[in-house]
Formats: C-alpha cells, sequence, structure tokens
C-alpha cells in the first residue's frame, strides 16, 4: 500500500525551495546579510507568520542554504572593524569641523579687535659702500701630475695621459676666466697658486711603468702652464703667479724620501723658472717663487700661505677622515711663528680631496685642493677607488679673504678643445 507525503512536510519542503531559490537569485554571497525583507523583495512568495509556526525564517534560511553560512563570523567580524572605523572617522570629521569653524569665528573676532594691520621696516637702510668692492680670482693648481699615463684596466676606469690632462687642464682654466666674469670691471686680476706636484716626477719610476720621462715632464708641464697664462692674461688685468714646490717633482737624488732642507733643489723650480722667463717682458704678469718651504704673499689685504702639504704642515689623511685638532694645533704654532700677523688663508694640495675649513681656534681659513689625474694604481690599491678629478677656485676680495668657493669638477672635459694643445713628445716650447 503506498503511503501518501504529509501535507506539512511538503509545504516546509516548498518553503525551504523558495527561500533557496530567492536567496541565490538575490547574489548576496553571505547568508548572514539575507533578511526576511530581501527575500520578499526578491519575489518570494511566503510571508512570515506562515514561517515562524515551522521555526521562523532564520531557521527555515540555515536549513536552505547552509553552505553560505561558512564565513559568517569572520564577516561579522570584519563588519564590525569597519563600523568602529566609520565613527571614528566620522566624529574625526565633526571635530575638525567644529575646531576649524572655531578657529575661523575666533580669528575674526581677533581681527575685528585689533583693526588693519600696519607694516613697518624693523630694521635699518644699510649705508652704500663708499666705492667698488675690490675683488680677485684665486686658481688653487696641484697635484695635475703631468706626465703620468694611467691605464683605466688598473684604476678603477680612470685614464690620464697628455692628452686627456690638456682637455682637463683647459677645461678648468676657462671656468677661472669665466667666473664671477660680471664683476670683471672691479677684478684686480687673477693669482694663479701652483701648489705643487704639477708632475708624476721619478719617485715611482721603478715600479710605476707609466711615468714619462723627466725631461719630457718638463717640457711639457712648462708648455701646459705657459699656454693657460696666455689665455688668462687675455681676460684679466694682472696674472700673479705664486709658486710652492712639492713631493714627487723632488729630487731623488738627495731627497729620497721627504725634502727635509733646501726644499726648493727640486726638478720643479725650472718650471718656475721658465714662466718667468716666458713672461718677463710682461708688466701685467707675475712671477712669484720662494726658497722657503711656505710661500708667503698678500691678496687684497689679506695674509695668504701655500705650500704643497707633504711637510711643515700637513691637513692628514683627509680622505679617510679630518683631524680638526691635529691642523688646528700645527696653525697655532705656525702663526705664533709669525711676525707679520697671522694667516689668513693656508692652502695646500698633496692629499687629492677638496677641502674648506674655516679653523676657529686661528681664525685662518684651510683650503686643500683636488686632484687632476684622479684615482691611479697606487690609490686603488690604498682602497680610492675613484678619486674625483677636480681642482678648486675661489673669489677673494678686500672684506672677506675667501668668498665663493667652487670645486671644478674635470672628468668630463671634451677631449677636442683648443686652448691646450697635448703635448707630443718633443723638446722644444712652440708659440701658439
Amino acid at each position: 500500500m503506498t503511503t501518501l507525503p504529509d501535507v506539512d512536510e511538503l509545504r516546509d519542503n516548498h518553503i525551504i525551495e523558495d527561500i533557496k531559490k530567492v536567496f541565490y537569485a538575490s547574489g548576496i554571497d553571505n547568508a548572514a546579510l539575507f533578511t526576511l525583507k530581501e527575500y520578499k523583495d526578491g519575489g518570494g512568495i511566503y510571508d512570515g507568520r506562515s514561517m515562524r509556526s515551522i521555526g521562523g525564517f532564520a531557521a527555515l534560511l540555515k536549513a536552505a542554504v547552509p553552505e553560505a553560512f561558512r564565513s559568517h563570523r569572520a564577516y561579522t567580524r570584519h563588519l564590525k572593524q569597519h563600523n568602529t572605523y566609520v565613527d571614528k572617522l566620522e566624529d574625526s570629521e565633526l571635530k575638525y569641523k567644529y575646531l576649524r569653524d572655531a578657529t575661523l569665528e575666533a580669528t575674526q573676532a581677533a581681527l575685528a579687535l585689533i583693526g588693519p594691520a600696519i607694516a613697518q621696516r624693523s630694521f635699518k637702510q644699510p649705508k652704500a659702500r663708499p666705492g667698488p668692492l675690490k675683488r680677485m680670482n684665486v686658481a688653487l693648481v696641484s697635484d695635475t701630475h703631468f706626465g703620468l699615463d694611467i691605464d683605466p684596466y688598473e684604476a678603477m676606469g680612470n685614464e690620464y695621459n697628455w692628452k686627456i690632462s690638456a682637455a682637463r687642464f683647459a677645461q678648468y682654466i676657462e671656468q677661472v676666466a669665466s667666473f664671477k666674469i660680471e664683476h670683471r670691471k672691479d677684478c684686480e686680476g687673477v693669482a694663479l697658486l701652483l701648489g705643487g706636484d704639477l708632475g708624476q716626477g721619478v719617485v715611482h719610476w721603478k715600479t710605476d711603468s707609466g711615468t714619462q720621462l723627466l725631461a719630457h715632464q718638463l717640457v711639457g708641464i712648462s708648455s701646459y702652464m705657459i699656454q693657460a697664462v696666455e689665455y688668462l692674461r687675455q681676460h684679466f688685468k694682472k696674472v700673479d703667479i705664486y709658486f710652492t714646490t712639492d713631493n714627487h717633482m723632488r729630487a731623488t737624488y738627495r731627497h729620497n724620501e721627504r725634502s727635509t732642507g733646501q726644499k726648493w733643489d727640486s726638478y720643479s723650480t725650472p718650471i718656475a723658472t721658465a714662466l718667468e722667463a716666458r713672461f718677463m717682458d710682461c708688466p701685467e704678469v707675475g712671477v712669484h717663487f720662494s726658497k722657503a718651504p711656505i710661500n708667503t704673499f698678500h691678496l687684497l689685504g689679506h695674509k695668504y700661505g701655500l705650500t704643497h702639504g707633504d711637510t711643515h704642515v700637513s691637513a692628514g689623511n683627509v680622505g679617510k677622515s679630518i683631524n680638526i685638532e691635529s691642523i688646528s694645533k700645527q696653525l697655532l704654532k705656525l702663526n705664533a711663528a709669525q711676525t707679520d700677523g697671522y694667516y689668513d688663508v693656508f692652502c695646500m694640495g698633496h692629499v687629492h680631496t677638496p677641502l674648506r675649513i674655516a679653523v676657529a681656534s686661528t681664525n685662518t681659513e684651510v683650503i686643500v685642493n683636488g686632484t687632476m689625474s684622479g684615482t691611479d694604481a697606487y690609490a686603488a690599491t690604498e682602497g680610492f677607488f675613484r678619486t674625483l678629478s677636480c681642482q678648486t677656485l675661489w673669489e677673494c676680495t678686500d672684506k672677506h679673504s675667501v668668498g665663493d668657493w667652487r670645486i671644478v669638477h674635470l672628468n668630463d672635459a671634451p677631449i677636442d678643445q683648443k686652448m691646450i694643445t697635448p703635448y707630443a713628445g718633443d723638446l722644444h716650447l712652440h708659440k701658439k
């Protein structure tokens, strides 16, 4: 005998199927968000009264789509966090609007009470100088190491030879000539400070295959310096050359290590003599050479000292660290020995790292020059893998011993320049 299905059971199953159909048609992926209202709005055919008698809508929904309740707990937590964030954001927005409106109201009330502001000058107009400022360009040339061939494979890509050195030197001299050109009418001239190691010398000739013959170095360096001065005298009223001896060009037959006495007995001295001979009949060019290891002179009333930096006064290895105390003590001792006033400026080279410091305890500005040759094989072995090719330049005025100071970078110097003719290895100084 066939048993007929229970009428209530059929009705319950039909309600569940209808809820399931409407839920999936609604596009809601979380059953926790599907309410009786969504069911009715989605076309559900049963009302809440008919469902309450068989457990209610929530129970029927769980029976219809149990798989849709799997993320209910995580979603509820996320919804709670979202609502908390929104509440805080709305609270912050209300506080901001209140603060803004209150500040605006208070500011308007204060301005109304104070009245319109009247601008007043609180400083005195400076007095005009009784005449034009005296100026002078100062060019510090050192550590050019002309006569050195650097193999780029041994020096981290840096290449150097007579042609490249001519290009770098020409770019620097061009910067010297154009520096502060807008004040040229007030410029007294240019001071060319030749601070030593202009050539490679022969101190490393046994170990360095890049060292040129000494005779070639002397002729090549003299040629480069003469061409540079010829160019500068076309741009300045006066060119004053100050010269000091050095380390690399020392006469190794008597100064095998450091030059401790008669430092002027050096291979670099003939370079100064060549300049003096070339410009002997040019009153606008002066060559100032001193036997003293420190060449002392005055520029626009300021006392200058020039030495190479390998003896007497040393800046230390400023490429690794700057020992201000050591420099200060040396300058204090040096200044104490002076009979005509302290040094205002003290210039050095030797360490291949440009530096300018004002030593407070001595009131002396210290300027250390860079190198034109850059990293060579020896420097690379000491850990200096990328020494920039550069020289320094500044303006001296009657008011400031060192004014605007510039580091002139030279690695990108154009090879096809026309100012300095690259030395070709002959033994004659040719006219341009």
